[in-house]
């Protein structure tokens, strides 16, 4: 009798830990990881004052709510939900349940390519087809690339053709790409280095001499370094540009 008892005991205290126990936490899991989703639609309005944010899905219009703590990002910039415009294509995530934004992405660009005419401060003055001159905004995050190969500084692609990416509205430039046609390129071993005049003698299939750019990219292992530190029999490569019978060199690469 004591036996079966303690039988019945043990199988009804193992039902409400099955009951009490592992369900409620799956549930719980499942629910944590249903907590954010994602939706992507674009633009349609903006209520600043009751911080709504109008979208169209392919579900229809939704309404979500923006707070405080509501990342944004345009163009993978930080931003503030005011700078969302009609159309802007939009990725949200938000809280399944209160349908809080908590990451607004934008992807807002287009495309454009001329001739670098003048890079200042933080802007680049563009020749576009027809000649019109358009001034762009470059900033930290731009990416500037030679052949490929990005670059440490933009000043050196002024008088190249280049193809741009930028933000239509506010001309923020997310990348600048002059290609490998727009310099030249060699290789060779440094046999002379002249700290006076930023020159480098190079012997490859011919002995060249180089004026090493201002702003020229160098490399070493894809770190950029100074001028001083190259060093005579370093095996490099270049790129540059030929004026009359002068080399610029524009960037160098070097492999220990």
């Amino acid at each position: 009798m004591n036996r079966s008892l303690s039988c019945l005991f043990l199988a009804g205290m193992l039902g409400l830990a099955v009951l009490s126990g592992s369900r409620p936490l799956h549930a719980q899991t499942r629910i944590g990881q249903l907590r954010t989703v994602d939706i992507s639609g674009d633009v349609f309005g903006f209520d600043p004052d009751q911080g709504l944010l109008n979208v169209n899905t392919r579900l229809g219009p939704r309404n979500f709510l923006v707070t405080p703590s509501t990342v944004v990002l345009v163009n993978g910039r930080p931003a503030d939900a005011q700078d969302l415009l009609p159309d802007d294509p939009v990725t949200i995530s938000y809280r399944f349940d209160t349908s809080e934004a908590r990451i607004i992405r934008v992807k807002r660009t287009t495309r454009g390519q001329g001739t670098v005419v003048a890079i200042g401060n933080n802007t680049l003055d563009l020749r576009i087809r027809g000649g019109d001159v358009l001034r762009l905004t470059l900033d930290e995050a731009t990416r500037t690339r030679l052949a490929g190969v990005g670059l440490t500084s933009p000043a050196v692609l002024t008088g190249m053709q280049v193809k741009t990416v930028y933000d239509p509205v506010t001309r923020l430039v997310l990348s600048v790409d002059a290609p490998s046609s727009s310099a030249s390129t060699t290789s060779g071993r440094i046999t002379v280095i002249d700290p006076a005049t930023q020159t480098l003698t190079v012997a490859g299939r011919r002995t060249s001499v180089f004026t090493v750019d201002p702003n020229a990219t160098i490399l070493l292992n894809g770190q950029s370094v100074e001028f001083s530190e190259l060093k005579l029999r370093d095996q490099i490569s270049l790129a540059f540009t030929r004026s009359g019978a002068a080399n610029r060199a524009l960037l160098i690469q070097l492999n220990d």
